[in-house]
């Protein structure tokens, strides 16, 4: 009678469990159809509803951060990418987006800490280069500007930021 209980038990929690999967599936799919439609507001609430169904829901973080975006909802999408980035380390979008919201945000050792894990990102080397010159850590920040000036030579604020970073050198001798 015991284990007949135990298997009921177990039974309930496992029906509840597909059926919140289920039910957070549903609202992904409808976030996405709003997202594509550029109703952001609706896609974000739809995005919400899914994470709270089934909080270790990557993609439901991940969208929801895109549109929160869209919004200029920055706050909130760096929150929703901190997540998916707990969620999965490795993931190179949240890490991309990681180092240029802290960037923006002038947390330049959170920026540099991105952006030195973002291998593929075209703007890694910008974004340490311009983080160093802030810290006023100026070898560090020549050596990244200099890269990034490499892999596009019209960047016209990093040029003009290694200027900057050569006069405050010869300024600190």
């Amino acid at each position: 009678m015991k284990n007949l209980t135990l298997a009921a038990c177990l039974l309930l929690s496992l029906q509840s469990f597909a059926g919140s999967s289920d039910s957070s599936m549903y609202y992904f799919n409808k976030g996405l159809e709003e997202k594509n439609n550029k109703r952001w507001l609706v896609a974000h609430q739809a995005f919400e509803k899914s994470i709270e169904l089934n909080p270790q829901y990557a993609n439901a973080y991940l969208e929801n951060a895109t549109v929160l975006l869209e919004m200029r909802r920055t706050d909130k999408a760096k929150e929703n990418y901190t997540r998916l980035y707990e969620l999965q380390p490795d993931n190179k979008v949240a890490i991309k987006e990681l180092a240029e919201l802290y960037f923006s945000y002038r947390q330049f050792e959170k920026a540099i800490e991105f952006a030195k894990k973002c291998t593929d990102c075209t703007n890694a080397n910008r974004i340490i280069g311009m983080s160093y010159y802030q810290q006023e850590d100026y070898a560090a920040a020549e050596k990244a500007l200099q890269a990034a000036l490499k892999q596009n030579p019209n960047d016209a604020e990093a040029t003009y930021t290694m200027a900057r970073n050569y006069l405050d050198m010869e300024a600190y001798k």
